[in-house]
């Protein structure tokens, strides 16, 4: 344990001597006796594993208890400043809690209100001690945070005497079975009187059995994760529909239109998580991935199958015709071409500049084009397009062989670029297609979903082009997606599962596909989960079934016969083609006018150059003369 740790238990132990001696006088009333022997059977046999016990309790009630166990792993709180003890309790893990308090509802309130706003959760064993002879168990388990919690015991005084030998206690625990707005609900069930039924169990596992009871399951409509109509079913259902076969319960759909929802800071929410979060469904799921903003206010299952989310992205674009002489060379080559011409030249200049000192007695100093510089250039991309020099050089001369091994060197220029002019000239040449999340930020392409929650993977990323994607994302309805759809030049984000099936959405069809291509390279990967309320008591029985189902393999036939029954697979077969960002036109065409209309253009603007400079040259000369 660190200092802090310690320096806490420090100043807890002393809190319960000043709690002893001072604040609770001790008292030999006869059910206070008897109270102190039943709560330490009751804590020694079933709270002796937890971490620490909270006791709870404030003065004025004649059957105040006195704890007999006196240990630095009790949390003493005074009921009027239980919220900032709660808050220690929860940071480290206290699982027990003994309340002694004229209003143990009201506790409950705090209880719950310290766990929705810390982020540790567990589900806690809770002994309530009277307050006085007054029955009050159908009280407090019939509060609203009651209705979520499985261990909850109350001890009423049944009969009362004059030594503790008379005192009878009733044990009651919360009905768990039935929810508190069940017609007819009786809040608690007796599980015996003390000292009588000493053999009996006063926290039954009530999760082993559920007793037929009614677990209202939060999800949407989404094929093959879950359906709601015509029958509900699906993959996450039928691990929520296995957990009810095993634990006997019935499971009924909760639904509403906001899809996987959202949380506020005010408590509230809608959708999936909305629905769990608010009490109005016991578990959640349906396509619910990892997220940490939820996480922080709710329970997650262990994870099971992992799927991939990546976008729907328009088809490459062919490259305009006009682009043929250009595109028949990268960039590098274009680069080399240019810097070999560039070379040309200034070797031409330097040694025709200097051809007597190269080689005495030989005459060979050019004129004419070689003698500027701007004519060598000239001459140099003359021979780049394999022209020959206007007049003979001499036979044998520096100048010659200079110019021998530079028209070999664009002869193999020139044979490259013909082969690469003949391929783009017959097959069709695309734009880089997108497939990775990288191509997709830098394309600038807006992606849409039908809801939000396809980029809460994404809000935590600290990659500049994963927090630009999030900045591209919109969610529109159903209809606004299918207007967007057929207009194209748009994403559409979709969900890869596990065995290869792709979920459906309504604004998918084939006709929209065909002129979109799947991103190959996911956005983000995340394994499915379904969520609970925080330290819900159905959690540690869900995980352990997860772990059989995993085992057995049941999640991908559940997926499997999920899309076969309710998929469509011609839509499945469309979207596995639709992987490849290849063109119906890769294939050789017949060569046309319009494959050769670069080559005119630059003819025409080749030509327009020259004869506009050629007219400002005698424009110019006139002047001069003049």
């Amino acid at each position: 344990m660190d200092v802090t740790g310690s320096c806490f238990f420090m100043i807890t132990a002393m809190s319960l001597m000043i709690v002893k001696g001072q604040i609770i006088p001790h008292m030999e009333e006869p059910v206070s006796v008897a109270l102190d022997q039943l709560v330490y059977e009751v804590t020694s046999q079933y709270m002796d594993g937890v971490n620490c016990l909270v006791w709870v309790t404030n003065r004025g009630s004649p059957y105040e208890w006195n704890p007999s166990m006196f240990s630095p792993h009790v949390i003493v709180a005074s009921a009027d400043s239980v919220q900032e003890i709660l808050k220690y309790s929860f940071d480290y893990n206290c699982q027990g809690y003994i309340v002694q308090t004229s209003s143990p509802e009201e506790f409950l309130n705090k209880w719950e209100l310290t766990q929705s706003n810390h982020l540790r959760r567990h589900n806690p064993k809770m002994l309530f001690l009277p307050w006085d002879d007054r029955a009050y168990s159908d009280v407090l388990f019939n509060s609203e945070v009651a209705n979520f919690l499985s261990d909850l015991l109350a001890i009423q005084v049944l009969e009362n005497g004059p030594t503790p030998d008379d005192i009878i206690f009733e044990i009651v625990t919360n009905n768990f079975y039935e929810a508190i707005d069940t017609p007819d609900h009786e809040a608690s069930i007796v599980l015996g009187v003390w000292p009588l039924n000493l053999t009996s169990n006063w926290f039954p596992d009530k999760i082993s059995d559920l007793k037929g009871k009614t677990i209202k399951y939060a999800t949407l409509q989404y094929p093959p994760y879950a359906q709601l109509t015509p029958e509900f079913d699906g993959m996450d259902v039928r691990l929520a529909q296995t957990f009810c076969e095993h634990y006997n319960c019935s499971l009924i759909p909760v639904s509403d239109d906001n899809l996987w929802g959202e949380l506020w800071e005010n408590k509230s929410g809608n959708g999936i998580v909305g629905n769990v979060y608010m009490g109005k469904a016991d578990i959640g799921g349906g396509a619910v991935y990892l997220w940490y903003n939820e996480y922080k206010n709710l329970d997650f299952s262990y994870p099971y199958l992992e799927s991939r989310v990546t976008v729907l992205v328009p088809k490459p674009r062919q490259l305009p015709e006009w682009s043929i002489p250009i595109i028949a060379f990268s960039p590098a080559m274009w680069g080399v071409q240019f810097a070999s011409i560039a070379i040309t030249a200034v070797l031409l200049f330097t040694v025709n500049k200097n051809a007597e000192k190269i080689a005495p007695g030989i005459e060979e100093r050019r004129k004419g084009e070689f003698a500027t510089f701007s004519g060598i250039v000239m001459r140099s991309f003359g021979m780049a397009l394999l022209q020959p020099p206007g007049m003979r050089l001499i036979s044998g001369s520096v100048l010659q062989r200079f110019f021998t091994l530079f028209e070999i060197l664009f002869l193999l220029f020139t044979t490259i670029y013909s082969g690469a002019l003949s391929s783009v000239l017959t097959v069709p040449v695309y734009y880089p297609p997108i497939d990775s999340p990288r191509a997709l930020y830098k394309s600038g392409i807006t992606w849409m979903a039908d809801h939000d929650a396809w980029v809460y993977s994404l809000q935590q990323a600290t990659q500049p082009y994963l927090q630009g994607l999030v900045k591209q994302f919109e969610a529109h309805e159903t209809n606004n997606l299918i207007a967007y759809s057929k207009k194209g030049g748009y994403g559409f984000a979709i969900e890869i599962m596990a065995a290869g099936h792709v979920t459906h959405t309504a604004h998918l069809s084939g006709e929209m596909i065909l002129g979109l291509h799947v991103m190959k390279k996911e956005l983000y990967t995340s394994p499915s989960v379904t969520i609970f309320r925080k330290g819900s008591p159905y959690a540690e029985k869900f995980n352990w079934l997860v772990h059989r189902c995993l085992d057995a393999g049941l999640f991908l036939t559940w997926e499997t016969h999920s899309t076969i029954k309710y998929l469509s697979s011609r839509l499945q077969t469309a979207l596995k083609l639709s992987e490849s960002s290849g063109h119906e036109l890769d294939h050789p065409v017949k060569l046309k006018l319009i494959h050769v209309q670069g080559a005119f253009i630059l003819l025409c603007f080749g030509s327009s150059a020259a004869i506009i400079i050629f007219l400002i040259e005698i424009y110019y000369h006139k002047l001069v003369k003049k």
